[in-house]
């Protein structure tokens, strides 16, 4: 199964903040579908196995033509072809992550449930309760907007 990069600021593999739905899905090549965990009022996204793409503007039916992709959230349990920072998501822990981001300079918040956040990359991570990273959101960020990832 080929692997999916996560960006922080940039997206997820071909897929990149500012695309369009139409864009999303040809850079994907997914089957879309809505799977439990997702919850419900989705009509900004665009829905695949484990993952959601959120977008700016949407109607009733879904996102707009000319809307922006803007999030992504991960099941990471649903999706272990997915990486970041060249590891497997599935691999990742609360501590691994604290570590990486205190060697790479990365400014973070912990949050309840060890969850760990950096308004800087646009990221948040959350853990089991054994620790293991459970599901990770990005969001386009006007400061990362223009910068590498990290």
């Amino acid at each position: 199964m080929p692997h999916l990069e996560l960006l922080p600021r940039r997206g997820i593999g071909t897929a990149s903040f500012g695309m369009t739905p139409s864009e999303v899905r040809a850079a994907l090549r997914e089957r879309e579908g809505y799977e439990e965990w997702m919850g419900g009022n989705l009509n900004d996204s665009l829905l695949f196995h484990g993952l959601i793409c959120g977008f700016d503007e949407c109607d009733a039916y879904g996102p707009l033509a000319d809307s922006a992709l803007c999030e992504l959230r991960i099941s990471v349990p649903h999706r272990d072809d997915v990486t970041l920072w060249g590891r497997p998501l599935t691999e990742w822990t609360a501590r691994d992550l604290m570590e990486h981001a205190v060697s790479a300079g990365i400014e973070f918040e912990t949050g309840p449930h060890s969850s760990i956040s950096s308004r800087t990359l646009g990221i948040a991570c959350d853990f089991d309760a054994a620790g293991r990273l459970a599901g990770i959101e990005l969001w386009r960020s006007e400061e990362g907007a223009f910068g590498p990832a990290v």
